[in-house]
């Protein structure tokens, strides 16, 4: 299993959205309910990209698919906003799963920083705080415990 698909199955049963999370490998999306979101597993080696969120601690880029847009154009667009990324500092992103929500599905994507400068800036510095690559066994204070403990636990220990 790789790296961001081992990351993504630590998620599965975690209580998130007033519903348990249930998260499942693989390029298909289910089709009962509708894709309103995207998120991303953005590496560099053994370091994960993450945003502080204003109003929720620590999370991992992504967001709402707007109107007139697919899941996969939403997550550029939410990459850019919240990290400052361009499509070609990450490689495509490459699909990875899905998170089935209780009303609604959100795309899982995994991509790996190629070409970036740090320190990264967001370009929504009303809803980001901060923008940081996290060393896996270093994951940041202050963030949603009910989504990372899980996420912590599963890490191997160093």
């Amino acid at each position: 299993m790789t790296e961001p698909a081992r990351l993504l199955a630590t998620f599965e049963g975690v209580p998130w959205a007033h519903g348990a999370v249930e998260a499942w490998l693989g390029p298909d999306a289910p089709t009962e309910l509708p894709v309103t979101s995207a998120c991303a597993l953005v590496t560099r080696g053994t370091r994960l990209l993450l945003v502080e969120v204003r109003s929720r601690g620590w999370d991992l880029p992504g967001g709402h698919v707007d109107p007139g847009e697919d899941g996969d154009q939403a997550l550029l667009r939410e990459l850019h906003e919240e990290a400052g990324l361009a499509p070609a500092s990450i490689t495509v992103p490459a699909p990875l799963g899905w998170f089935r929500l209780p009303h609604s599905i959100m795309l899982v994507r995994a991509a790996e920083l190629i070409d970036v400068h740090e320190p990264l800036r967001t370009t929504v510095p009303d809803e980001i705080g901060d923008v940081r690559l996290f060393d896996l066994g270093d994951l940041p204070p202050g963030t949603d415990d009910r989504i990372w403990l899980p996420f912590r636990a599963s890490l191997p220990h160093r």
